[in-house]
């Protein structure tokens, strides 16, 4: 049972979020401290309970999702959500509750224990939100994938927010810190909107059958497939736009490593996935283009390693 609750969980999901904040805090955030021969002021243990916090959340969020969504999954994915077959859908409702409130209490007492008790903003309104989602939102047009979107874009910036909370910036060393800490928190959480954002899209039209089936008004069935398609596409070139405003500096200062790679680990799968989904006609060809963006979203993530903050 305890493997059922667990798979429900989506743990490749937590672990890669979990992965995304160690590589934030090694590649993005330590460096800064680095550069300045400071020290970090987030301790390990307290990104342990950041991290810890951050992923029960998430979890709930998936809990939710599923005992949401059992009269729309026995179309879009039947056999797949074990939510009122293998688990009782009153017990996963208690169950995301829990998680929630353990989340939330270790995500503010974090927050207290830093002395930065507006962090505590970060736990509290993703929890809040990932409930109202899964009530309401998920079934609005776009407003649903804006939200969803805004928290896995959260993920990465996570330690640096919880770094620049801390830091004094009346003192030119913590205005320094906090704006190189800013810079790269930012781009990854944008970036992470972005690809995200581009594949609810393709997942609202993928799941069209069974959201029509139970009410839903998500941007594919309000506009069309065709309109809702035609939108991830521009998304998609946008984004690589986007991304080729990155690369510049690191080619006025000479720098082809991280460039190189973001073409082709990002903007060239991004073209792809335009001629995917110009061509996708089913929910196979749907499936293989949100399955390609999740890649990019993990390939986004990878290029951490790469990044330069002196930039």
């Amino acid at each position: 049972m305890w493997l059922s609750y667990l798979k429900t969980s989506r743990p490749v999901n937590l672990l890669i979020m979990v992965a995304t904040m160690i590589l934030a805090k090694l590649f993005v955030v330590q460096p800064v401290f680095d550069l300045y021969r400071q020290d970090n002021i987030l301790s390990w243990l307290q990104f342990a309970l950041m991290a810890l916090a951050t992923i029960m959340i998430a979890a709930a969020g998936y809990w939710l999702n599923d005992q949401q969504d059992v009269e729309a999954d026995r179309i879009n994915k039947p056999g797949k959500n074990l939510v009122g077959t293998i688990l009782n859908s009153q017990k996963v409702m208690k169950g995301a509750l829990w998680l929630t409130l353990v989340g939330v209490v270790l995500g503010n007492g974090l927050a207290i224990w830093l002395g930065a008790y507006r962090l505590g903003f970060f736990y509290t309104v993703p929890a809040i939100l990932l409930w109202f989602y899964n009530a309401k939102l998920k079934h609005w047009p776009v407003i649903g994938n804006i939200v969803v979107s805004l928290l896995v874009g959260l993920v990465p910036m996570l330690p640096g927010i919880h770094e620049m909370a801390l830091l004094n910036q009346s003192d030119v060393m913590g205005a320094a810190l906090f704006s190189y800490v800013a810079k790269g928190t930012l781009a990854y959480g944008v970036l992470a909107f972005g690809i995200n954002f581009i594949r609810e899209l393709v997942k609202d039209i993928e799941d069209m059958q069974g959201d029509d089936h139970i009410g839903s008004n998500t941007l594919p069935l309000l506009i069309g497939e065709r309109q809702t398609k035609f939108i991830a596409i521009i998304l998609c070139l946008a984004l690589v736009r986007v991304v080729l405003i990155a690369q510049q500096a690191y080619l006025e200062d000479g720098e082809l490593t991280l460039p190189i790679y973001l073409v082709v680990a990002v903007q060239l799968p991004l073209l792809v996935g335009m001629v995917m989904l110009f061509f996708a006609n089913d929910n196979r060809a749907y499936a293989r283009a949100s399955f390609l963006m999740k890649l990019i979203a993990a390939a986004g993530v990878g290029s951490m390693i790469l990044y330069n903050i002196a930039l």
